[in-house]
């Protein structure tokens, strides 16, 4: 129902609204909106979104400190691009625990594979390499702390950042 629904408001709402210029970008993961609207236009979509049906409520999350946290991204205005960019980003909660790789019982290759996976989260959520290589270091901060071995974490985050399998 939810996918129905929220096909049905993007056809009748978010695409005129489109064609009219007052949503410059709308993108849509899972239940995850998100939006670029002219300032007049943000009430006005808000209203609408919340008018077709009162058990489906859409909530408004605002930039703060001209930054936006969308799915494991943080959205921001560069000064130095003087263009929107991404960063990666893990909500504050989110555990720092991994497969310990000295008490696992998974193969190797899942363990290597676990790197691998995550770097190439963090290249496919950033921009640019200063933010890249920040989220880099937190990776490497969390592998150490289950127990990753030093070499290995390098090695592995050396052939995803290269594009190489996980092997």
């Amino acid at each position: 129902i939810c996918n129905i629904y929220t096909a049905f408001i993007e056809n009748d709402i978010v695409s005129k609204m489109l064609r009219e210029n007052e949503i410059l970008l709308y993108t849509r993961f899972a239940d995850d909106i998100f939006c670029i609207s002219k300032k007049s236009s943000k009430l006005k979509l808000f209203t609408k979104l919340n008018l077709k049906r009162e058990n489906f409520q859409f909530t408004i999350e605002n930039h703060v400190d001209k930054k936006l946290n969308f799915l494991d991204t943080t959205i921001y205005f560069s000064q130095q691009t003087n263009q929107l960019e991404l960063k990666h980003f893990s909500k504050p909660s989110k555990s720092q625990v991994l497969s310990n790789f000295k008490f696992s019982m998974a193969p190797k290759y899942q363990k290597a594979n676990t790197v691998f996976t995550s770097v190439n989260r963090i290249k496919n959520s950033t921009t640019n390499i200063a933010d890249e290589n920040a989220a880099l270091a937190l990776l490497n901060e969390k592998l150490t702390k289950n127990s990753f071995p030093p070499s290995f974490i390098k090695e592995k985050i050396a052939r995803a950042k290269n594009g190489k399998n996980n092997k």
